[in-house]
């Protein structure tokens, strides 16, 4: 009898501990789906932030390039001022010594004809 009492002691103590097993694994598996849940939405968060990143890196190349063809077209256009610029300076710079040259042609032809008058 008494070894009947302790085997159901045993068998008691057994099923408790298989119960409590049971329990943990349900505890642990509950965890780790917890866990898993829980990487999913942080790998979620780090692939919107990845995706935002690379939509705002497109975004700047493009207004960069935007920002590098209006500075071509803003350096082409000083460019083509310059050029101007130097072309009506170039222009009034040969029609003054034109003039000057006239001038002096004048001049030379009034002291040659005042010479020509004195002499006569």
């Amino acid at each position: 009898l008494k070894l009947r009492k302790q085997q159901e002691q045993k068998m008691k103590l057994i099923e408790t501990e298989i119960i409590r097993i049971k329990q943990q694994k349900k505890q642990f598996s509950a965890q780790r789906k917890s866990d898993a849940s829980q990487q999913a939405k942080q790998l979620d968060a780090l692939q919107k932030q990845l995706h935002d990143l690379e939509q705002e890196k497109r975004k700047n190349e493009l207004k960069d390039k935007q920002n590098k063809e209006t500075q071509e077209i803003r350096e082409i256009h000083h460019q083509t001022k310059v050029t101007e610029l130097k072309q009506q300076m170039s222009l009034m710079i040969r029609e003054q010594e034109h003039e000057a040259s006239l001038t002096k042609s004048n001049t030379m032809r009034q002291d040659k004809e005042r010479m020509q008058h004195q002499i006569h």
